[in-house]
């Protein structure tokens, strides 16, 4: 290749061996965080198959490698070793900067240890945007969701949250699926109502309590993202595999704790739900199994609501304090001399 680069090959074979050059790339294998994995699924993958192309994949060494992909948020302590992995490689040399973890430190930017780009570094070649554009999809799926939408947010960097109506939320996971949200990540719920600190410390001040003593719920102002106006919220999490980006349906809940399923949508919502069912009280309208997963036949209540009272601190109060029986003055007395004489013995602690 020197002769090449000394103009000293006749043009046709120089110009052959230029071609062969720049799309056969030796790729070094150097991934720093979480966009590694998802170099190594797309060089691994048979969809995209590099090697067919003539591009040799991750060799073990930079002295075999013209290409490297810096795929991960690059720290200060890491930087001289880049620099220094990077002069170790032959020319000509290329990198690409993958995501925006690489290119200008992405959501973690303001860390102190942290580098602002590994062009900071090292010369970079091209740039490779990470995150998609999430405006572009919320006003898709918006459009798509129709007056089913009743809010949404959107926040750098995270998941696009909507809300919807409750009595639509079968047919807002289907829009979800059917605009390419095709993979269920989870299903749960949320209570809004603020917990009653302290309350069952007391081992004597739920006693004799009625349903009239009861005070009334008091719901949180603040509903997270996307609002809510009821005590309980469902949360539904969607992914696009293609887009590599997730969306956060959640609907408030009726007096009547009721909602369809949608485990004929995703058939892996079916434990989800049965989970919530058990834990907040919430049923599943069309689900047919309901029964418990994690609690006994018997068990009443619904551990995950805020006002589920914590029968365990009516017997011992929280956090793990005991009883403690206090001493008779005579054997007081007796344990003070018998201390005081062991540490006369070891000298008076000198």
């Amino acid at each position: 290749m020197g002769l090449i680069d000394k103009g000293k090959m006749p043009k046709p074979l120089s110009w052959l061996l230029n071609f062969g050059r720049a799309r056969s790339l030796w790729v070094y294998q150097w991934g720093l965080a979480c966009c590694a994995i998802e170099m190594g699924a797309a060089f691994g993958s048979p969809r995209y198959d590099v090697m067919r192309l003539g591009v040799i994949p991750f060799p073990a060494s930079p002295r075999q490698a013209d290409l490297v992909v810096i795929s991960g948020t690059v720290t200060d302590k890491m930087s001289p070793v880049i620099l220094r992995l990077y002069e170790q490689m032959p020319e000509p040399k290329y990198v690409i900067s993958m995501g925006s973890c690489a290119n200008c430190g992405g959501p973690y930017w303001d860390s102190y240890s942290v580098t602002k780009g590994v062009d900071q570094v090292i010369p970079v070649d091209v740039y490779v945007p990470g995150c998609p554009p999430r405006e572009q999809l919320l006003n898709a799926l918006s459009q798509n969701l129709g007056d089913i939408l009743v809010e949404s947010h959107l926040r750098p960097h995270e998941d696009v949250c909507l809300r919807v109506r409750i009595d639509a939320w079968q047919d807002a996971a289907m829009i979800s699926k059917n605009s390419g949200f095709e993979y269920f990540g989870f299903l749960s719920a949320i209570d809004w109502h603020i917990a009653p600190e302290g309350r069952y410390e007391d081992t004597e001040f739920d006693a004799g309590l009625t349903e009239e003593d009861e005070e009334p719920v008091e719901i949180d102002s603040s509903t997270g993202y996307g609002g809510g106006d009821t005590r309980f919220q469902l949360l539904m999490q969607l992914y696009s595999l293609r887009d590599q980006v997730g969306v956060i349906l959640k609907s408030d809940v009726g007096d009547d704790m009721t909602v369809d399923t949608i485990r004929d949508v995703f058939p892996g919502a079916d434990w989800h739900e049965r989970e919530t069912h058990e834990m907040f009280g919430i049923s599943f309208r069309g689900h047919p199994t309901l029964h418990p997963l994690y609690l006994p036949t018997e068990f009443e209540g619904h551990p995950l609501r805020k006002d589920f009272p914590l029968l365990a601190r009516q017997v011992k109060p929280w956090p793990g304090v005991v009883d403690i029986e206090e001493i008779p003055e005579h054997l007081e007395a007796q344990l003070e001399a018998e201390v005081m004489a062991a540490f006369e013995v070891n000298g008076g602690g000198a």
